[in-house]
Order: structure tokens, then sequence, then C-alpha cells
């Protein structure tokens, strides 16, 4: 069972004050007229987790290339956005920076949006070689033992492909190095 079943399982199809699956009493964050706003934010994220899942799985490392910028595009397309089609990482970053639908934002705010079913990505711009991007899970941000600060959970393709913290996904880049991007953020 992966990690949101429950929750999307709550969410879908629940009524308020009515007694849940699990023994529970719904109680929902949203008004009556809000269950179609649950049911997409539950298709958001099946569809954000399952992409995930397949970018970790489609794209080993082979020898020493990494494929995070296919990871990220295959997450991407699967949430309908276009825009880092055929793209290196670097250039992933300097395109979404110039594009109306992307902002660059927190890594707090990345996070609740990816929890919303929302497209997020952290990515670095390597000045002695080539860059690295993830896409952010629909995770709670957990305290990184290096860094010793709360920081994202990614779902990373690169020399280790897994879920992930930023912190061992950019292990050579400093905090402040790391860019956030948020697509159609509202």
């Amino acid at each position: 069972m992966r990690w949101y079943e429950d929750l999307l399982a709550r969410l879908i199809g629940a009524i308020p004050g009515e007694p849940d699956a699990v023994g529970g009493t719904v109680s929902l964050p949203f008004s009556a007229t809000g269950y179609t706003a649950a049911s997409d934010v539950a298709a958001r994220l099946v569809r954000l987790t399952a992409a995930q899942d397949e970018a970790i799985a489609l794209f080993p490392p082979v020898g020493e290339m990494t494929f995070c910028n296919e990871g990220l595009q295959h997450v991407a397309r699967a949430v309908g956005c276009e825009d880092l089609n055929g793209l290196m990482a670097d250039q992933e970053l300097v395109r979404v920076s110039l594009l109306p639908d992307w902002r660059e934002d927190t890594w707090a705010r990345a996070v609740a949006h990816a929890q919303a079913g929302g497209l997020a990505f952290i990515g670095w711009n390597n000045p002695n070689g080539h860059g690295h991007v993830a896409s952010v899970a629909p995770r709670p941000m957990q305290v990184s033992p290096s860094w010793g600060v709360p920081v994202p959970v990614l779902a990373n393709v690169g020399e280790k492909n897994g879920y992930l913290l930023l912190s061992a996904c950019f292990r050579e880049a400093l905090e402040h190095e790391l860019r956030c991007f948020l697509w159609r953020a509202a």
C-alpha cells in the first residue's frame, strides 16, 4: 500500500459527518460545493505520484550517464506541462525562469503545491558540469541529517533513483544555489 492511498480513499466520495472506511468521522476542509475539488486534488495526486514512480523506474543511470532531465520531463508531461521537452537540466532551469506559468518560490510552498497534485521541482545549475533537477514529492518535509533543517522529499532520477531528501540529491550544491519552481501555482 502506498503512503497516500488511505488519504485518497478518504477524500474520494467522502461525506462530511459520515463514518469513513476506517471508522472515523469524515471532516473535510471545504464546503459541500467542494466535493469535486477534493476529487480533482485526489486525481492530480494520483497522476503526479504515478508519474514520479514511473520516472524513477524508467530512467536508471547507465554507467556515469544520468537522466534527471528526462525524468522531470516525464513527470511534467503526465500533469499536462510540455514546457521542458527536449531540454537538459541547466536549460530547464533557464526556460522556466522566463515562462509566465512558472514561478520561483520556497521549498515549503513547493511541498504544499505538490501535496495538492501540482508540479514543482528543485534544480541546480552546476558551474563545473551538468546541473541536476528533481520533482518535489507530495510528502511532508523532513529534517535533513546532513543539513540540520527541514527539506523536501524529491522523486530523484540521477546517480541514485528513488524518493530521497533534497540534501541527498544535491550533495555538491550549497543551499542558496538551489532554485525551486512551481508550475501554474495560484
